[in-house]
């Protein structure tokens, strides 16, 4: 019998999903470049054992976008973006956590490692335009997200990933046991399709201040390879982005063959926050399949961050 509840089978759609943000996310395009560096704290915290109180760290992030840009000149819009965050050192745990029958697991100090992949591409119609950096837009946005989690611990055996398929193993009310998680890696992959609102508005003719905001139901897949893992799991997604924009420098248009070229340079000053919550489940990382409490899995990552925006066109 399996630790693991609240989860259902593997949707064909997922790869379908995940190959057309694929290629959008690949699509060329030659007007802007945005890029931006941000710092901030990660959060994870639930459905692992071992993460019942959840472990927070400092982090960096890395994204690559480009933003709110208009289609043939049109109130339709697309955007998208593609971030990579990481704590900038492994977390470390020493708890304790409550069984299903109340008995308690001791863990010794172990170490959590921890990485995010996500991207998101949005096609949507501005639904107020008053000019090229003042709009109110509503889209449909489609992302991927890749979160990893590695833990430390002593290498698997034989007898321990047969002990992880047994039946489960109480704790009695009172009890506690020492445990000791044995190494691995639990990874996330999962789509989600959602509403997007932003919008931009601008200050003067150097600068405007902007924000975005999506949410999305979001099915993940869970796989651990060294217990054999392989499961969905139900949760959502939340992304919100306020910042400003402030023109660094602005060339006058110049005819270029067939096209018009007018480069300008912006820098970016701003926040974000994502969270990633998934439906109660409970992966045992010991390999003994004890009885845990089933639990939400939330990755949480909030930075602040400077950006650099180049167009030409």
């Amino acid at each position: 019998m399996s630790v693991i509840k609240g989860v259902k089978r593997v949707n064909s759609s997922f790869c379908f999903a995940g190959l057309v943000c694929s290629a959008l996310l690949i699509a060329p395009n030659v007007k802007a470049a945005e890029y931006y560096f941000g710092v901030g704290t990660s959060h994870i915290e639930g459905g692992l054992l071992g993460l019942e109180k959840g472990l927070s760290s400092e982090s960096t992030t890395f994204t690559m976008k480009n933003s709110h840009t208009s289609l043939l000149e049109s109130r339709f819009f697309y955007d998208y973006s593609i971030s990579y965050a990481f704590p900038s050192e492994e977390l470390s745990l020493q708890t304790s956590q409550l069984s299903s029958d109340g008995g308690a697991a001791n863990f010794p100090t172990t170490q959590f490692k921890l990485n995010m992949f996500d991207a998101q591409a949005t096609l949507g119609y501005d639904i107020r335009r008053w000019g090229e950096r003042d709009y109110i837009g509503m889209g449909m946005s489609l992302g991927i997200a890749f979160p990893t989690i590695e833990n430390a611990g002593s290498s698997a055996n034989g007898s321990e990933i047969q002990n992880y398929f047994s039946a489960p193993v109480p704790i009695a009310n009172g009890d506690a046991v020492d445990v000791n998680l044995v190494a691995s890696k639990t990874e996330f992959s999962g789509y989600r399709l959602g509403p997007k609102f932003n919008f931009m508005r601008s200050w003067n003719d150097r600068a405007a201040w902007y924000g975005e905001i999506s949410y999305a139901p979001q099915t993940v897949k869970v796989k651990n390879e060294t217990f054999g893992t392989s499961l969905e799991v139900d949760g959502d997604f939340l992304f919100m982005n306020l910042g400003s924009r402030y023109l660094l420098w602005n060339r006058q248009p110049q005819k270029l063959g067939l096209f018009t070229v007018g480069p300008k340079a912006f820098m970016d000053i701003g926040f974000t926050h994502s969270q990633l919550r998934l439906d109660k489940f409970s992966l045992d990382l010991s390999g003994n399949n004890y009885q845990f409490v089933e639990s939400h899995f939330i990755f949480r990552n909030t930075a602040f961050y400077v950006g650099l925006v180049v167009t030409l066109f």
